[in-house]
């Protein structure tokens, strides 16, 4: 049996025996009573806290183009010029000017006065846009 020192207080100690029980020391001597011995569990390892889910933003979809109604408007609003058939800002403008064709035509319908004709209109501005080919007169 385990060494006691003589002045060992009444108690269970391991038995040497049997290392997976104890026995009772009355203070005096060794007795008969055994029982197992309390099983030391090891520390049980921390359980990770799993880490709060990432939720990622899916990404949204451009906003569809304004319809051309509405481009048309918002320009107009805004002061811009713009395609009346398309809305377009891409614009050529232009003058007229003389145009030698019309004068020829307006001579050969009307004698010399026609040739006044291919100066009609020759102030007038004309704008083309660029996307469409639309010409207008603003």
């Amino acid at each position: 049996m385990t060494q006691l020192p003589q002045n060992a207080a009444p108690g269970w100690y391991p038995d040497n025996h049997n290392p997976a029980f104890v026995r009772w020391w009355d203070g005096a001597q060794w007795t008969d009573h055994v029982q197992p011995a309390a099983v030391i569990y090891p520390q049980p390892m921390p359980v990770p806290i799993p880490a709060a889910p990432v939720y990622v933003q899916q990404p949204t979809r451009p906003a569809p183009p304004p319809s051309k109604r509405a481009r048309i408007k918002e320009n107009r609003a805004a002061g811009v010029a713009c395609c009346p058939k398309c809305g377009s800002t891409s614009l050529s403008a232009n003058q007229k000017g003389f145009r030698p064709g019309r004068a020829v035509a307006g001579a050969v319908l009307t004698g010399g006065i026609g040739l006044v004709a291919g100066g009609i209109g020759a102030k007038k501005v004309e704008v083309t846009c660029l996307n469409c080919g639309h010409k207008y007169t603003p």
